[in-house]
């Protein structure tokens, strides 16, 4: 009867140990995509500054599921459905896009992280964007990416 006692005690305190540590390892990953999908988001960013196509085409999910639709200031709607159909849009506009002055890196990121997902989204000056994050490995890629420019004054936030 001690022996049942003293192992019903240890396995009680072992359970009621376990959310704690569960709790300390879940809160510390979710630091850790926090952080690495603000860095994805930055380094895209860097390499759109820099007109690098295989290094801006790298943040994303190279399938052909990826969403990529940009709507343009004079409301043309630019869609590609796939890694190669971004990379002949995104490619075609680099290569007659002079380097950016202003940096596209998003300046205050509102983020949420779901499991294996994850949406992103932005406001700069002239532009909103969200995006959907997937966890590929132990990388964040972007797989759908919305973006829609705007004329100064066209753009009312709700708050």
């Amino acid at each position: 009867m001690k022996h049942l006692f003293i192992t019903l005690a240890l396995s009680a305190t072992a359970l009621m140990a376990t959310p704690a540590i569960v709790h300390a390892q879940t809160a510390e990953t979710a630091n850790h995509d926090d952080a690495t999908i603000r860095k994805t988001l930055d380094d895209r960013g860097t390499a759109a500054d820099k007109r690098d196509l295989n290094a801006f085409a790298s943040f994303f999910v190279q399938s052909p599921d990826l969403y990529y639709q940009i709507t343009t200031a004079d409301n043309k709607v630019l869609l590609a459905r796939g890694i190669d159909n971004m990379k002949k849009m995104v490619g075609g506009y680099m290569k007659t896009a002079p380097p950016a002055t202003d940096s596209t890196k998003p300046a205050s990121v509102n983020l949420r992280i779901a499991g294996n997902v994850a949406f992103a989204s932005w406001s700069n000056a002239g532009n909103q964007d969200f995006l959907v994050l997937e966890k590929v490995g132990s990388s964040w890629k972007i797989s759908a990416l919305t973006s829609q420019y705007f004329n100064t004054g066209n753009f009312v936030e709700v708050k």
